[in-house]
């Protein structure tokens, strides 16, 4: 049980700190495309319910949520991120062999 709530804490972690860079990517650099309000608020819904989710252990909910939020990334954010976002993905999938 110590070793999930370690995989958990760990995943949640990354979670916040996407969430935390999100903030920062006003506009991409690169395409200088910035990210809607709604997409935005769309992106920073799914990492709050992402959260929940590895939090209750509900791992057929993560992953789905997990799936929604990188169908938003891989359209409007960096490459970094995307990198970000396929650590979770791994964790998360870690996460369920464990359940």
């Amino acid at each position: 049980m110590e070793k999930d709530d370690g995989k958990r804490r760990q995943v949640l972690s990354l979670v916040e700190m996407l969430k935390i860079r999100l903030d920062y990517v006003n506009i991409d650099k690169n395409t200088k495309v910035q990210l809607e309000l709604h997409q935005r608020n769309n992106i920073m819904f799914l990492y709050r319910e992402l959260g929940m989710a590895i939090d209750c252990n509900q791992a057929f909910k993560a992953t789905h949520l997990s799936g929604l939020l990188k169908g938003l990334l891989e359209r409007k954010v960096n490459p970094d991120l995307r990198f970000q976002y396929k650590k979770i993905n791994e964790a998360i999938h870690e996460l369920e062999s464990q359940l």
